[in-house]
């Protein structure tokens, strides 16, 4: 068993030699590639091993996807002097509004009738 494992003279990579990756990366450059094309030729190419190609696309899409910010609303309606029927107009009126539509998607609740107060 005497010859293996441990350290060996000759054995392993030569020291300072560039491994596939950085040889890669050193070639992209020199052809003029920018950062983001060589993230972007990496993430596409299905040769390369899904790991690499995972950590190139997460390199490269806060470049490619903007991040969603939070909006704050401003709500300046008073709605404290209408009346039931007023309020329930509103809403009705908002529900139906294409763009309050849009936001809501999926998140829909069954929107029950609001209850009269016998007033």
């Amino acid at each position: 068993m005497a010859g293996y494992g441990g350290r060996r003279p000759g054995a392993g990579r030569p020291r300072g030699s560039r491994n596939r990756r950085t040889r890669e990366t050193v070639a992209a450059v020199e052809q003029g590639l920018t950062p983001l094309e060589y993230l972007t030729s990496v993430y596409r190419d299905e040769s390369i091993d899904i790991s690499y190609r995972l950590e190139a696309a997460k390199a490269a899409a806060p470049y490619v996807h903007p991040r969603l910010s939070q909006i704050d609303v401003q709500a300046t309606a008073d709605l404290r002097h209408l009346t039931d029927e007023q309020v329930e107009a509103e809403l009705v009126a908002l529900l139906i509004d294409p763009e309050v539509q849009r936001f809501l998607g999926s998140r829909k609740a069954a929107v029950l009738p609001v209850a009269s107060s016998g007033k």
